[in-house]
């Protein structure tokens, strides 16, 4: 929701335009400003039409992806663009996995402004991950249980067994067809799989 001030100088008459737009992952507000200056001569009913308008084209800007912010970080904005995507039904495993991967570029670009990221900053982080320590090395994990066998003698359901577990049906469908999951350090999921499993039946 846009909020309109009348800001009223020495020689002009301005609104300043805020719209909220969410939490930060400091859970401070972000909040995008636009400042127009009211024509001189207009009365103050068309100013307030004319600011009225100005605020919701701002707003659906916003919404839209529009970010006319020069002060946005770019771990403000991936944020923002997480929580669209979020609102918008993606699929609970594709967000988390975003969020991993966003913890691994925010120490290197996290804090610079969107508008100053050049391709010298995506070559510095680019040989950032390839330092000793820094990237990150999966590996695959196997259940060793007949997971599909189980569930059917304790007569439970793979979405039951997905919500006492923590993980997500879709884990719990690829575990009882003997598929093979990601594991290893910082990855949103899968580590201990089996141990989640057993615990839950």
């Amino acid at each position: 929701m846009a909020t309109i001030q009348r800001i009223e100088g020495k020689n002009s008459v301005s609104d300043k335009i805020t719209v909220h737009c969410g939490y930060d992952h400091e859970y401070r507000k972000i909040r995008h400003y636009k400042t127009w200056r009211v024509p001189d001569g207009w009365s103050v009913k068309r100013a307030d039409r004319e600011a009225q308008k100005i605020a919701l084209e701002f707003e659906q800007s916003l919404s839209q992806g529009y970010l006319p912010d020069n002060r946005q970080t770019f771990r403000e904005y991936a944020e923002y663009v997480i929580n669209l995507k979020e609102q918008a039904g993606l699929k609970h495993n594709t967000i988390r996995l975003y969020r991993f991967l966003l913890e691994r570029i925010t120490p290197t670009m996290g804090s610079m402004k969107l508008v100053d990221i050049r391709p010298q900053h995506l070559n510095t982080f680019y040989q950032s991950l390839q330092q000793k320590g820094v990237r990150y090395t999966s590996h695959k994990v196997h259940t060793k249980i007949d997971l599909g066998a189980l569930l059917q003698a304790k007569q439970m359901s793979r979405t039951a067994l997905a919500e006492a577990a923590g993980i997500s049906h879709t884990t719990v469908t690829a575990a009882c067809r003997g598929g093979a999951h990601f594991a290893g350090k910082g990855r949103p999921d899968f580590g201990g799989l089996e141990r989640k499993l057993r615990e839950s039946i």
